[in-house]
């Protein structure tokens, strides 16, 4: 271990931990026991610890910690609303990682729209195979299969709440965002109750759960790029008229390792050129779970 900071994040109970490991001349930044292996020197960490309010990128609510060691660019703490003002306006090559520190996050306003590259993430790792060749042993019989072995051990993590009144995340066009070790509930939109995503984009899920959100097109998830998903439940979430937990326009859409479960929507039309990769797992009615079409305007 190269290096230690400890800091006390005014205003909230958490305590900011940052390690820096060197490994044959290589340096691994882990913060708050979550390891970035993409961090460089155009990174900028920003741990959150609560919601905030819209007014908060007016405010300056990102207090930036000094004294940080290479390869960190800049290592802050933030209220939600400011690092997601912080992360848009990033220029170059800069990037962003927001770290949610575990707890539940509930939106009384609705979130700015991302409009750079960024990961989002709302834990450490914890989903963990006992045997990686079970990872893809999941076959689909007649809309139903096994479901992945548990070895799933939860750890707390981050909860963001929509209250059933709006969407979570939209997502502008263009763009590579990621969503890991995080759940997302009650989120309510038009298109996509939990994320929107613009074209030509790429969005991409790992260990994510979503439960109870709802849409016109795209219960969880409506997106106009391409979507995987990756070791994630999607639960009861509701579509008034196709894509029960997944519209996607793009015909781009690929999950493994995940469980879609008691999904409801009106389709009436089946999803054509989807990959399941042998891993996905649609429970419920013959709701057509997963919609893949031609751009809704």
């Amino acid at each position: 271990v190269m290096g230690h900071i400890w800091r006390r994040i005014p205003g909230a109970l958490l305590l900011l931990h940052l390690q820096l490991r060197a490994c044959h001349g290589e340096f691994t930044v882990v913060v708050n026991g979550v390891t970035l292996e993409d961090a460089d020197e155009h990174t900028h960490v920003l741990v959150v610890a609560d919601t905030g309010t819209p007014q908060d990128h007016l405010r300056g609510r990102c207090i930036a910690h000094p004294g940080v060691l290479p390869p960190v660019r800049a290592l802050l703490s933030c209220t939600l609303f400011s690092a997601i003002h912080y992360t848009n306006a990033l220029s170059g090559d800069d990037q962003a990682i927001i770290l949610l520190a575990p707890g539940h996050y509930v939106l009384q306003w609705t979130l700015p729209r991302i409009i750079r590259d960024v990961e989002i993430r709302g834990g450490a790792e914890d989903w963990r195979p006992s045997d990686p060749a079970s990872e893809a042993a999941i076959t689909l019989e007649g809309g139903r299969g096994h479901f992945m072995p548990e070895s799933y051990s939860p750890i707390e993590r981050a909860t963001i709440d929509g209250m059933g009144q709006r969407r979570i995340f939209e997502v502008a066009e263009g763009l590579n965002v990621g969503l890991r070790h995080m759940t997302l509930n009650n989120g309510f939109a038009d298109l996509g109750g939990a994320v929107k995503q613009g074209k030509r984009g790429q969005l991409h899920l790992k260990n994510v759960t979503i439960n109870l959100c709802r849409a016109a097109y795209g219960g969880a998830i409506y997106s106009d790029s391409v979507v995987s998903v990756r070791h994630s439940r999607l639960h009861s979430c509701e579509a008034s008229i196709c894509g029960a937990a997944v519209y996607v326009s793009s015909q781009s859409f690929d999950a493994r390792d995940s469980l879609f479960r008691d999904c409801r929507d009106h389709c009436t039309r089946k999803p054509q050129n989807v990959v399941l990769s042998e891993a996905v797992r649609a429970d419920g009615a013959n709701d057509v779970v997963i919609a893949v079409g031609p751009a809704i305007s």
